[in-house]
């Protein structure tokens, strides 16, 4: 048996919002007013509204992120099916069921699906058929969830660690505080090491390493191989987002509204405080330079360009609802989602984003559609993703979608 808290420390400036909106929001209005650096603002952002190609609906919200190959989209859904879609006819090709929301992107190999989902396992299915190959038990199924609501207690528990392969092995995160290396042949346990919290986010590959990032607040260096741990960093504060090389730095982001870049040896090299303390939920992508990268915040609503080896910020822009997504980057343009949210202290309103990454120009491509039964009601958390010129989108309203990249 384990044990663990949902109660992780989390900044005590969301139980003053509730009492101090009013000033706060005053407060923000005269800060930007008097401080905001107009070099580093973005033009308005304008609306260029698309129309989807096709779109395909599943019986819930979708937090995966899809993974698109050979003309066909695989994602998951909380209705607890995870989907084989083909792009070109619109149809569901198969559907597997779980016993829980599948909130974990998936990763391929030239046979199999792996995935995880909330009832506790992760799953290798033929890519094909749809048939289960081999199950592997994370013990995180009876993990409760807390998800967002504008109350305390601020936990957020809405992310889930999706596997990564390599080598053979698949290397994924789980609820129960530990992180495992798994055979992605047979699915079972190659090695599994004890973390200081669940671990939500997905891991990211280094040269014979792994890195990790925990509740707990400790990010984590780890030996493909043995499973040994060379270092870790504690940040302070939860961790829901991945670490992400780029250059010679990792940049990651916690809840106390830091974002910090460690060098290879896990040692601080500079930090950023975001705008009010916001949490930082989004992970970073890389630009093609490899120097600078891309990164949203929450509270603050702002995307950010920022140069990796100095951190500081090349451009910034306000997309008006939680940034929480990993971007994707394609062409020259960064596309991102932001989520819409009810009765917060501040309005927080979903859309669908391109911007410039030269210049932070922003277009606003859709405006995603709202339901009345989820406090997060709407908007994009999946990161997209482009196949046969079409930009494909999972929506919070259940719906995956192809748009013509020529709009």
């Amino acid at each position: 048996m384990f044990s663990f808290s949902l109660s992780s420390p989390v900044p005590l400036r969301r139980e003053r919002k509730t009492r101090y909106a009013l000033s706060a929001c005053l407060l923000m209005l005269c800060w930007f007013g008097l401080t905001h650096d107009a070099k580093a603002e973005v033009a308005q952002s304008k609306e260029n509204l698309m129309t989807p190609l096709w779109q395909v609906a599943t019986e819930g919200q979708i937090w995966s992120s899809p993974a698109v190959e050979k003309g066909r989209i695989y994602v998951g859904s909380d209705d607890g099916d995870f989907y084989a879609i083909d792009q070109a006819s619109q149809t569901v090709l198969w559907r597997f069921a779980t016993q829980g929301k599948v909130r974990a992107a998936p990763a391929l190999d030239a046979k199999h699906v792996y995935f995880s989902s909330d009832d506790g396992y992760l799953y290798a299915l033929n890519k094909e058929s749809g048939q289960e190959v081999w199950r592997f038990h994370l013990n995180d199924g009876d993990v409760p969830r807390i998800g967002p609501a504008n109350h305390a207690p601020w936990v957020f528990d809405y992310e889930k660690s999706s596997p990564v392969l390599a080598n053979g092995r698949l290397f994924i995160g789980s609820a129960d505080q530990h992180f495992y290396a798994i055979d992605s042949q047979n699915g079972k346990q190659i090695w599994r090491i004890q973390t200081n919290g669940m671990v939500r986010a997905t891991p990211s590959l280094g040269d014979k390493v792994v890195y990790i990032s925990s509740w707990g607040g400790r990010v984590y260096q780890i030996d493909q191989t043995s499973g040994q741990i060379n270092w870790q960093f504690d940040t302070g504060s939860p961790i829901v987002s991945r670490v992400v090389a780029v250059g010679d730095k990792l940049i990651v982001g916690a809840r106390n509204g830091v974002l910090f870049a460690l060098n290879a040896q896990g040692t601080e090299q500079w930090r950023f405080t975001m705008p009010e303390g916001s949490w930082v939920e989004s992970s970073a992508v890389v630009d093609s330079d490899q120097r600078h990268f891309y990164l949203g915040t929450s509270d603050a609503k702002i995307l950010y360009k920022f140069d990796s080896q100095t951190g500081k910020t090349i451009w910034q822009t306000t997309l008006h609802g939680w940034i929480w997504g990993t971007p994707l980057l394609y062409q020259g343009q960064v596309y991102i989602g932001a989520s819409g949210a009810k009765e917060y202290w501040t309005p927080v309103t979903q859309g669908f984003f391109k911007v410039n990454t030269k210049t932070g120009h922003t277009t606003k491509l859709y405006t995603p559609a709202s339901s009345p039964t989820h406090y997060v009601h709407g908007g994009v958390f999946a990161t997209p993703a482009v196949q046969n010129n079409q930009l494909i989108v999972a929506d919070l309203d259940g719906k995956v979608y192809g748009f013509a990249l020529s709009q």
